[in-house]
């Protein structure tokens, strides 16, 4: 009597477990902690900030109490089209509304969803069941994100997000006003690329500063050269003109004319650097004027 009764039990078993359609669940742990300091209200200068570690009981049930309410869920619903999932069954009507779909699909999520707090610890358990493998996946994942955006939602401060919108239009509106500017700017100065532009102005005064350096150093030796000539001259004795003869000197003018080519040279490539008004511009402008006066003098005489 007993095995008959035994193996009518597991027969039971056995053809239940076949016949009844696979389910699958899907976990998930939600970790609750604090992140932000709470400043103590003192009348110092320097309000001490205390940091909260430890959550209550009562803070882990409201978390998921959060988890499990309504419009929670309805919004889990709406993301994952639960509401549309077994419209040919007995219990969907031609004539329902969307509504009407989305509250017995949120009824059926309260059914196979399991949320529970662990004790001892600051995780909050959340289970689902289904018999679609992926559909367990996406609900619990959709639940998770919508609860993140909840719960920063409610823990934020109030006009928090007001402020920080705010700040981010003026500073969107400060952006786009100097881009304006700059622009307006390149097309009325010509500037093509302002960076480009920079470098370019820079690497001319670099070279500027260094061809006035070695001017002023030759302009140094050459005014050294002068006084110690000139100081050779002094110790020299007077000379006295006895005869004078005049002829012509061809090697000398054909040094002139070379002078007078280098000098030209020189002019030209001081003009492509500098303005005519230059120190050294004129100094070259007066020794090329010398020069000519002497050549034809030469010339002249011969």
């Amino acid at each position: 009597m007993i095995i008959n009764s035994f193996l009518g039990i597991f027969s039971v078993a056995v053809l239940l477990a076949f016949l009844l359609p696979k389910k699958y669940e899907a976990q998930m742990k939600i970790l609750v902690r604090h992140e932000r300091a709470e400043s103590v209200v003192s009348p110092e200068r320097e309000s001490p900030v205390q940091w909260r570690t430890e959550v209550s009981e009562e803070e882990l049930q409201s978390e998921a109490e959060l988890i499990k309410s309504r419009d929670l869920l309805t919004k889990v619903v709406v993301a994952c089209d639960l509401q549309n999932l077994g419209l040919s069954s007995f219990w969907s009507k031609a004539g329902d509304k969307d509504d009407q779909r989305v509250s017995r699909a949120v009824l059926a999520l309260e059914k196979n969803l399991t949320v529970q707090p662990i004790k001892l610890t600051n995780l909050i358990s959340v289970s689902y069941i289904s018999k679609d493998p992926q559909l367990v996946a996406r609900v619990l994942n959709s639940l998770a994100s919508l609860y993140l955006e909840k719960h920063l939602a409610m823990h934020r401060a109030p006009g928090e997000f007001q402020f920080f919108h705010q700040q981010a239009e003026e500073y969107r509106k400060a952006l786009a006003t100097a881009e304006a500017k700059l622009t307006d700017f390149s097309r009325e100065q010509g500037v093509v690329n302002p960076g480009l532009e920079k470098e370019i102005a820079v690497r001319k005064l670099a070279e500027f500063e260094a061809d006035a350096k070695s001017a002023q150093a030759t302009i140094a030796a050459t005014r050294q050269s002068i006084r110690a000539v000139e100081s050779q001259l002094a110790t020299l004795p007077k000379r006295e003109t006895a005869q004078v003869r005049t002829s012509d000197n061809p090697q000398l003018m054909e040094r002139m004319k070379s002078k007078l080519l280098e000098l030209e040279l020189k002019r030209t490539e001081l003009l492509t650097k500098f303005e005519p008004t230059y120190r050294p511009v004129q100094e070259v402008e007066e020794q090329i004027a010398q020069t000519r006066e002497a050549i034809a003098t030469a010339a002249t005489t011969g």
